[in-house]
């Protein structure tokens, strides 16, 4: 069987984990402590922590409301994995709550022309969704991210 974590990820999970408990306990300053540490710690190696730990601190930030330092963490995640969903996400809707519609727009239709995304998918095709007030430069990125994902059904 392939190995799925590095030596290093493998010794600081336990870390992370207690991250992740002292979030769920409402603690979310030791979370965001325990987290830094952990970057600290981590090698462009570590991908599965270094991203977990990104979209951890995103999560973190955006419950806050400080959707400037989420977007700057998930973006960081999805340098480390362009595919991940969570990650895109989060950016995406972390730059959309910044009102910064059209970079959240490019993020979208990055993802999408690298896979298929069942919540982008609700997003763009939903009656009046992402229609109305965008400017032409974001309309325009709309309605690419939905000929992407048009070209994706015609695949599946």
């Amino acid at each position: 069987m392939a190995k799925t974590w590095t030596d290093n990820e493998e010794s600081l999970r336990p870390q992370f984990d207690e991250a992740l408990d002292a979030r769920h306990q409402g603690n979310t300053a030791a979370a965001i402590t325990l987290c830094y540490k952990l970057l600290d710690k981590l090698t462009s190696l570590d991908k599965r922590l270094l991203v977990g730990v990104h979209n951890e601190l995103g999560y973190i930030y955006s419950c806050r409301e400080d959707y400037d330092n989420a977007a700057a963490h998930f973006r960081k995640s999805t340098e480390v994995s362009p595919l991940s969903e969570t990650a895109s996400l989060g950016l995406f809707h972390s730059l959309f709550r910044e009102e910064h519609v059209q970079e959240a727009l490019l993020e979208a239709v990055r993802f999408l022309s690298l896979r298929d995304s069942g919540e982008y998918r609700s997003m763009f095709t939903a009656e009046g969704a992402l229609r109305g007030d965008l400017s032409p430069p974001a309309r325009a990125l709309a309605n690419k991210a939905r000929q992407l994902l048009d070209a994706h059904s015609r695949r599946s």
